[in-house]
Parts: C-alpha cells; sequence; structure tokens
C-alpha cells in the first residue's frame, strides 16, 4: 500500500496525481468484507485512466501521463510493433530499452533488425556500440561483428575481435573460426600471425583447403619446404575445388629447393589433371615449367661439364 499512500498524501496536498489502471479499472474497486474501504481510502482526491499496456497505444498513453515506464511494458511494446512490422517503432522503443535498461538481448535485437532491414552500416555500429559497453556474450555476437567489420574493409578490428572472443573462450577455436580469424590477419598484413592460426586450422579441418592457403603464403614467404609439406597435405587430404593450382604452387616450391626431378613429377601431375578437365590455362602453365626445368637442367648440365674442362 505504500506506493497508493504516498499517491494519496500528494493529492491530499494539491498535487496532481493521475492512476494508470487496466480496462474494467482496478481491482481493489471491487474487493469487499474487510476490504471494502482499500480503494476510496487511497485514493481520494486522485484522478483516474483505464490504459491497455497490451496494446501499443495503451503504453503510449501510460508514457504521455508520465507514468514511470517498466521494462516489461517497453519490451512488451517492442514485440507489438515487431507483430505489427512497424520497424521505425521498433527500433525507437529497443533504443529506449537500450538506454534505461542495457542488456545484450536489446543490443543484439536492435543489430538484428538493422541487419534484416539491410542496413549493415546501422548494424555494425549497434554491434561496435555493444562491444564497447562489454555487452558482448556469445560467440555468434563476435564472429558477426568481425564479419561485418570485414565488409566495411577493417581487417585489423576484426582481428582483434576475433582474439578477444578467442581469448575468452568465448568462440570455439574449430577449422572455420580460425580459418576466418587467420583471413582477417592475413588480409590486416599480419603474415606470420596468420600462418600459425591458419597451420592450426589445416589441422582440424576435414578437407585441405587451408593447406592450400597455406602452401601459397609459404611460397610468398619462400619457405620452400614449409610449401611443399602443406601442398602436399593439401592433395592428401582432398577436399580441394581444383588440384592443379595446387600441384603448381609444390612444383614451383620444390624447384625453389632445388628438388628438380620431384618439381618436374608435380607440374607433369599439373599438366595430366588439366587435361582431364580440359583445364587450357593450367595446360599451358604446367606444360611450360616442364619444358623450362628440362632446359635448365641441360643449361646446368653443361655449365658443369665446361667448369670441369
Amino acid at each position: 500500500v505504500m506506493g497508493p499512500a504516498v499517491g494519496h498524501i500528494l493529492a491530499s496536498l494539491g498535487a496532481e496525481v493521475i492512476r494508470i489502471e487496466p480496462i474494467g479499472g482496478d481491482q481493489t474497486r471491487r474487493l469487499l468484507g474487510s476490504g471494502a474501504g482499500y480503494f476510496p481510502m487511497y485514493n481520494r482526491h486522485k484522478s483516474s485512466i483505464c490504459v491497455d499496456l497490451k496494446s501499443p497505444k495503451g503504453i503510449e498513453v501510460a508514457k504521455k501521463r508520465g507514468t514511470a515506464m517498466k521494462e516489461q511494458w517497453l519490451a512488451l511494446l517492442n514485440y507489438l510493433y515487431y507483430e505489427q512490422e512497424n520497424w521505425p517503432k521498433v527500433i525507437s522503443t529497443l533504443e529506449e530499452l537500450i538506454a534505461y535498461w542495457p542488456k545484450n538481448a536489446y543490443w543484439m535485437r536492435l543489430s538484428g533488425i538493422y541487419g534484416q532491414m539491410g542496413k549493415e552500416k546501422e548494424q555494425l555500429y549497434a554491434l561496435q556500440a555493444a562491444h564497447a559497453g562489454k555487452m558482448l556474450e556469445r560467440s555468434g555476437d563476435y564472429t558477426n561483428l568481425a564479419g561485418l567489420l570485414m565488409q566495411e574493409e577493417i581487417p585489423f578490428k576484426a582481428s582483434k575481435v576475433m582474439k578477444e572472443g578467442l581469448d575468452k573462450k568465448v568462440i570455439v577455436r574449430d577449422a572455420k573460426t580460425l580459418q576466418n580469424y587467420g583471413q582477417a590477419l592475413q588480409i590486416a598484413g599480419d603474415t606470420q600471425p596468420a600462418i600459425k592460426v591458419f597451420e592450426e586450422a589445416a589441422g582440424l579441418s576435414d578437407d585441405g583447403k587451408i593447406y592450400e592457403r597455406l602452401a601459397n603464403l609459404y611460397l610468398d614467404e619462400d619457405k620452400n619446404p614449409q610449401c611443399i609439406a602443406a601442398a602436399t597435405k593439401a592433395l592428401q587430404k582432398g577436399g580441394l575445388r581444383k588440384t592443379t593450382g595446387v600441384y603448381t604452387v609444390r612444383g614451383m616450391c620444390q624447384y625453389n629447393n632445388g628438388e628438380f626431378s620431384a618439381a618436374t613429377a608435380s607440374f607433369s601431375s599439373c599438366s595430366a589433371e588439366a587435361r582431364r578437365i580440359n583445364d587450357a590455362t593450367h595446360i599451358r602453365i604446367c606444360s611450360q615449367w616442364v619444358q623450362f626445368i628440362e632446359k635448365d637442367a641441360e643449361r646446368r648440365r653443361i655449365l658443369k661439364e665446361s667448369s670441369g674442362a
């Protein structure tokens, strides 16, 4: 009775006190026996208005009357607007919920609504604000933010978000997640950390696609033995879209590492596979490599004989 009593005192002192009652009136109006005098005792000098708090209009009336909003009222209002597909109102009520009751659920819902509307920048801003407020809780919260940052070509921040989620053990260290993390690092220019992440991801993957990516990274970094090993594992694990590119990379690393016979074998395998799938580009590239290695071997033989003479 403390609320009604305080309202009664204020009304008796001349304040305008308006009671918000449900449709049909407050149940205390209909008390019998010893409770019959409760309503008139505590509600003298007050005005009353009946509002359906299960409808958007009713809650809006309550807000206009200055009634202190309850979280569940706004949550219900948000749900009702969602059912009506009134997206501006859905967003405004979510923003109000976040302002007074900042919770992960409301931030994620707001971000999701922006995504549903195709407003990816606003979706990103909502997730960034949630991240700044330490409101990210689930794996999807982190990976969605990182994905949006990658779309906006901000790979450095994306990699930081992924690392945070992984360090907190919120994100599961599976092949797909680690591959995305490695990709963010690679695009951000952090090649060495990217290689370490891809190595872990490749070991967890069911196919050879990540080993294929590793082989290319090792080739770029002039790490020929690692390149050869990664390309071989990619071919062994399988599941590749095309093997011709992997044979080509392995052959180049073998040639750079002085393994000329092995390089010839890789490029010959590439040519054979390219002919099988009618890949004109790799037929030409791998055939040229075989010819080049043969000519280079002949050149080295002649130089050796000349130096011996």
